[in-house]
């Protein structure tokens, strides 16, 4: 529940306000000694995309960015992609590869958001082993093929040894994906997720707000609308273990409402995002690649972005099997002879060359370009639709609707008297132009074969809820990997049998392809197990239900008013600095300019019983314009706000609003009261706001689109 109360003003934001006679309390926006570091993020389609913050359920990469600098793992990769200690300070297996030793910093605590500096619960091996166990044993969770082959955990067995520091795991058969699996599974509290109740499960588990031992915490109370808030963890152990430090105090992902205002928040000046991931191919082309934009730097990498043209194969026998009822899909595209038709009718080169105007490559598998495992299949699918129409034909699809002989120029081809017509439903993105321009290529691509698709673009929540239930034909959607993504836990595994239900696009059901997938798990030496995920990657490629279309580069802009423009780093050499990756290096090396623009972003502040928060601001020129005051009620019976206001000119003023709350939740979120006051040019203008009877709750100050202040209003 919010209350927003604005005050409509001339104002504009002066560079600084020095001299403060408040106290500690204080707040003074532009002042950079007090004013925090904040990072915004931008991301066309944020708002529609983040549908969960449980990091054991997440399935686009705007969950996954949201969630995961939150947690530690218990092992990373640093920026030469080696793998290197998060929780873990050494790591060892016996001779026979199935028992590891590993030893945990003793000295990580989990970040409780409501008081991010006190340390109160360790992060020891009873985490580790609660969250292992979760993952491996627990098939509705989304990280389950990390440590499980679908039919058990691949752990027989966890211990401590000399103290809670010191983790023993063993499993049953030696493990290839072993380590790289510790670097992708975030631990969490096991005193918070071992102790739910209510009905409430790991993988139902809303996890509002979030808490974790990563370098970054939140303390958000509900699902980001349109921007998601991280804060600089202050007790993260790596500061004291390694000497790393965070220089950025809030990570801000913003969503942005196409790729046109995103490139106007990220080029003006001051900007009000300071990178925007997934730059649309013309902008980067025509703005960073062939000329140069004040104050801006791009970079254009293959990270392992995979479109993907999807064709459901779920069958209706699994779909009754299943309880999957909320959905259907078009059983003709389990038919061979369909699939290959579809996989003749879609030119991948001038999909890259059109969609992504060049910038990528020709897809074959999904394991991406940029791993050492991709495989590149020798003998590809020719782009032919009118060998793909005869083929078509030859098999008994040779009659229009109506049941007459078909031409041509027949669309859909139909069978005897006009039955099984190949009329598909093809799903894709709202995101971005790309989407689109795909799909229509597609559907003219199809046309030409004799195939029908209707093209239905949708929002990234709308794809999964289809998703789940199995309610599509077929999509054009993507995945995203990166150059260290296990071949089969990260990539391979999305077409085995026990990912359905989970990862499974397609639906596939192979009993052969699961067993070369699980012989694929204990073949640790590299060798031989390159010859397994080869095999693998060929049965999907000839299967032609998954049909990958191109590798993309990910393309990424920055602006360089805030932050020193070399404290980027090179994106194009070094990917795991990139924001989407989940790792901290970039955070630890960004530097702010040394006189940031202002208004900045936001500064903690608390209030105590019978005490105030004061927020000071300067403002000058005669522009209309709405400061506000954002307050959730979680239990507050009563607020005061004080408005003080004075300019060189004229006698100080006071403006006090008092709201009272009946009961919690007594205003619905988004009431407004607008407050005209007649500040006078070149004033100083404070806020203060006073928790009263013992009452808590938070508050947010907003300027324009800026957050200035939030802070808690909490008793004594």
């Amino acid at each position: 529940m919010c209350i927003v109360v604005a005050i409509v003003m001339a104002l504009t934001v002066l560079p600084s306000m020095q001299g403060s006679s408040h106290d500690d309390q204080t707040k003074t926006a532009g002042t950079s000694a007090l004013a925090p570091n904040v990072f915004n993020v931008g991301i066309v389609g944020y708002a529609g995309s983040v549908a969960t913050l449980n990091p054991f359920m997440y399935t686009t990469t705007e969950e996954f960015e949201t969630t995961s600098p939150v947690y530690s793992s218990v092992l990373m990769y640093d920026l030469n992609a080696n793998l290197v200690g998060d929780l873990a300070t050494s790591w060892s297996v016996s001779a026979d590869g199935l028992t590891w030793n590993i030893k945990l910093a003793s000295n990580a605590y989990f970040c409780d958001p409501a008081n991010p500096t006190v340390k109160v619960y360790q992060v020891t091996a009873t985490d580790v082993i609660w969250t292992l166990h979760e993952v491996a044993n627990d098939v509705n969770n989304h990280l389950n093929s990390y440590l499980s082959n679908g039919d058990f955990s691949v752990i027989s067995s966890m211990w401590t040894g000399t103290d809670q520091f010191d983790l023993y795991i063993k499993t049953w058969t030696p493990y290839a994906p072993f380590l790289n699996a510790l670097t992708e599974i975030p631990i969490v509290p096991e005193y918070i997720w071992g102790h739910l109740s209510g009905g409430r499960t790991p993988t139902t588990f809303a996890n509002i707000p979030m808490v974790g031992s990563g370098p970054f915490y939140s303390d958000m109370k509900s699902l980001p609308l349109t921007v998601g808030v991280l804060k600089r963890n202050p007790i993260w152990f790596h500061e004291t273990n390694q000497g790393w430090h965070i220089n950025v105090d809030v990570l801000q992902l913003k969503n942005e409402m196409s790729s046109a205002t995103a490139w106007t928040d990220l080029t003006q000046n001051p900007p009000l995002i300071d990178t925007y991931l997934n730059v649309p191919p013309s902008q980067y082309i025509s703005s960073l690649r062939d000329s140069t934009t004040p104050n801006v730097i791009g970079w254009a990498r293959s990270t392992g972005f995979v479109y993907e043209y999807q064709l459901n194969q779920l069958s209706n026998d699994q779909r009754a099997a299943r309880g999957m009822y909320s959905g259907s899909n078009n059983q003709l595209l389990l038919n061979s002879t369909v699939k290959l038709a579809m996989a003749m009718c879609v030119e991948k080169q001038t999909f890259i060359d059109q969609v992504i105007l060049g910038l990528g490559t020709v897809a074959d598998s999904l394991v991406p370009d940029c791993s050492p495992w991709h495989y590149t299949y020798p003998n590809p699918v020719q782009y032919d639709p009118l060998g793909a129409r005869a083929l078509l034909m030859a098999a008994g699809w040779a009659f229009d609707s109506s049941g007459a002989p078909a031409t041509s120029n027949t669309v859909p081809l139909c069978k005897a008297g006009g039955l099984d017509p190949l009329k598909f439903r093809l799903m894709s993105l709202t995101s971005g132009a790309e989407w689109m321009m795909g799909s229509y290529l597609l559907q003219q691509w199809a046309s030409l074969g004799g195939v029908e698709l209707d093209v239905f673009l949708v929002s990234g929540n709308q794809m999964n809820s289809a998703w789940y239930a199995g309610d599509y034909d077929a999509w054009l959607w993507d995945w995203v990997f990166t150059p260290t993504s296990d071949p089969s836990t990260d990539c391979l595994s999305i077409d085995t049998t026990m990912a359905i239900g989970t990862w499974s696009g397609s639906y596939w059901h192979n009993p052969t392809y699961d067993a070369l997938y699980n012989e694929s798990l204990a073949a640790v030496d590299p060798v031989a197990r390159r010859v397994l995920t080869d095999q693998l990657q060929a049965m999907v490629y000839e299967d032609h239900n998954d049909q990958l279309i191109a590798y993309s580069q990910e393309l990424c802009a920055a602006s360089t008013v805030n932050w020193e423009a070399t404290s980027y780093g090179d994106w194009s050499q070094h990917w795991e600095l990139m924001p989407d990756q989940g790792l901290p290096w970039l955070y630890m090396q960004l530097n702010p300019v040394s006189s940031p623009p202002v208004p900045v972003l936001p500064v903690m502040g608390t209030v105590t019983k019978g005490g105030t928060d004061t927020l000071r601001v300067g403002f000058s020129a005669p522009v209309p314009s709405t400061l506000g005051f954002v307050i959730e009620n979680h239990g507050l019976k009563s607020l005061t706000l004080t408005y003080s206001f004075s300019g060189k000119k004229s006698p100080a003023n006071t403006m006090v609003i008092k709201i009272s709350f009946e009961k919690s939740g007594a205003y619905p979120t988004g009431d407004v009261v607008t407050v005209p006051v007649a500040l006078p040019a070149h004033s100083m203008t404070w806020v203060t706001i006073g928790g009263l009877n013992g009452a808590k709750g938070t508050y947010a100050v907003i300027y324009e689109d800026w957050s200035i202040n939030q802070g808690v209003l909490a008793p004594g």
